[in-house]
């Protein structure tokens, strides 16, 4: 399943060194970019966010790295419905922890 995202948000993405910028993957005439196989099934499986919360750890002083490098650690690699949900529910106590952000259950 390959997964589109909006150009800003794949420079964003890009400018965090959180993707690696691919000429492959190319923006389309909708502005939105459509991401190979490997790096959707990344998307799905919540460790594209995971990466992204690491960077923006390390850019908030005043929070504890080593309980969100901990957490972000545990995320599973294996494609399969469980993992995509542990995953999501890890990125989950991570948004609300660490960045005060709660997000809607959609995301699973």
């Amino acid at each position: 399943m390959k997964i589109e995202i909006d150009s800003d948000i794949y420079k964003w993405l890009c400018i965090m060194k959180v993707l690696t910028p691919d000429p492959a993957q190319r923006q389309k005439f909708n502005f939105k970019y459509t991401l190979d196989d490997k790096l959707s099934e990344r998307f799905l499986l919540g460790l594209v966010i995971g990466d992204l919360f690491t960077k923006l750890q390390m850019l908030a002083a005043d929070r504890d790295i080593g309980q969100v490098v901990s957490k972000l650690n545990s995320l599973k690699q294996n494609n399969g419905s469980s993992m995509r949900i542990y995953n999501w529910n890890v990125i989950q106590s991570v948004a609300r922890d660490v960045l005060d952000y709660e997000m809607s259950d959609d995301f699973k």
